[in-house]
């Protein structure tokens, strides 16, 4: 099984865990201090958040990775507009814990300074520990987006426009209003 296929798999299986942001976006609230929370998303932390996305959800020959899929920016209106005030301090304090580690592990390099394989080690060791919250919120972010995204919906999965087999010629019934 490669890592998109344990995703997908992980994504179906999480039906009854809590997904950062999920309560609020799913019930229409928004939050009214939008503004001053998208202030802290910087041009640095949606690099360092795109760059951690698609080391979870890299491109692959048949389908772009999460950058393709604009996670980062995903993130940012999520967690703007339907994250709790705990959800959002827990969350901006994830990227650069995680930018931190790696520049204590890999001798002054930060995550963005890793190469592929260097980043995939590195985040392996939140996989291998109990979870760890911050890390948890971007991850289920990155699956989130990914698998609702354009590129998620039509490259990574079997995409089909209209449901069912295609009927070109359905008889009427006297009355009946024609199908647009």
């Amino acid at each position: 099984m490669n890592r998109r296929d344990a995703l997908k798999s992980l994504l179906t299986l999480s039906g009854s865990v809590t997904v950062f942001g999920a309560d609020k976006f799913l019930a229409g609230e928004h939050n009214a201090d939008v503004e001053h929370v998208m202030r802290q998303f910087t041009p640095e932390l949606l690099a360092l958040l795109g760059e951690i996305a698609e080391t979870i959800i890299p491109a692959t020959p048949d389908s772009g990775g999460a950058k393709a899929a604009g996670i980062a920016t995903f993130m940012e209106e999520i967690v703007s507009n339907h994250g709790t005030s705990e959800e959002q301090r827990i969350f901006f304090a994830a990227a650069p814990a995680i930018d931190a580690a790696a520049r204590t592990t890999y001798h002054g390099r930060g995550f963005t300074e890793l190469s592929v394989a260097e980043r995939e080690v590195h985040l392996l060791t939140y996989e291998s520990q109990p979870q760890d919250p911050g890390y948890a919120a971007i991850k289920q972010l990155t699956i989130w987006g990914y698998f609702t995204s354009e590129v998620g919906q039509t490259e990574a999965l079997a995409y089909d426009p209209v449901p069912g087999a295609f009927q070109g010629d359905i008889p009427l019934q006297p009355g009946q209003k024609a199908w647009n």
